[in-house]
């Protein structure tokens, strides 16, 4: 609950969004509680997440918001034709004290980790002693695809990548017969190298795969009481 030019209503706090907004049923509520603002009839361009269409905007306003003795003043509140709840944006709950958002780009001490355990950080790993079975349908007829045509320009740096991958025993080569082919597809970086892959689109027609039932609501439910977050990726944790 927020108090918006002496009207308190109900908000929901959207980290994503860059505005407040409030629909044209609450605007006629806050009108009239007799709010304390100062409004413009003017309409602006507002889009919701992902979508290419403009909504329907009816005018903009402007207002003290708060909310347990922190005001932000002269906030920026957008009107949308039709009904939908009220929205805080990042920039207003941060002012606010009810969002934080903190950011950590590099785990402290990463650097000693890596001087410590050195060896495991390098050349390319692998998994050894551990042979990999992927169960197969074999009602599946064998595709065997015709190659796709290399550019001349990355014939050379295909035949490197190629045998740097067997150098380094990410792949091996087959010299007899074989049911599956699949195109290679190469991909250039931006250092001018490029990245080998498969299409196995085809090939993946045939793999079983283990069916496990998670449903998204029943892990938020579970975490409804939580408060911290972590999110974890290959640069640290954040």
């Amino acid at each position: 609950m927020v108090e918006i030019g002496g009207v308190q209503i109900k908000a929901i706090i959207d980290s994503g969004s860059s505005c407040n907004i409030v629909d044209r049923k609450t605007w006629e509520f806050l009108k009239r509680n007799d709010i304390k603002c100062r409004d413009e009839p003017r309409k602006t361009e507002l889009y919701a997440y992902g979508s290419k269409e403009p909504l329907k905007t009816a005018g903009v306003f402007w207002s003290t918001i708060v909310y347990k003795g922190v005001a932000v003043d002269d906030a920026e509140f957008v009107v949308i034709e039709g009904s939908g709840q009220s929205l805080l944006s990042c920039d207003t709950a941060m002012r606010l004290g009810v969002l934080k958002i903190v950011r950590q780009m590099e785990t402290p001490g990463i650097s000693d980790v890596v001087n410590n355990y050195n060896e495991l950080f390098t050349g390319l790993g692998k998994l050894k002693g551990y042979q990999l079975e992927v169960p197969i349908d074999q009602a599946v007829t064998p595709v065997v695809q015709p190659t796709r045509r290399v550019p001349y320009q990355l014939r050379e740096k295909l035949e490197a990548k190629i045998k740097e991958l067997l150098d380094s025993d990410v792949i091996e080569p087959v010299s007899g017969p074989s049911k599956w082919v699949s195109p290679v597809v190469i991909i250039p970086k931006n250092d001018g190298d490029i990245r080998l892959c498969v299409d196995m689109r085809q090939a993946n027609r045939a793999v079983q795969r283990t069916r496990t039932r998670l449903r998204h609501e029943c892990l938020f439910d579970s975490m409804f009481r939580d408060r911290v977050f972590c999110m974890l990726d290959e640069y640290g944790c954040k």
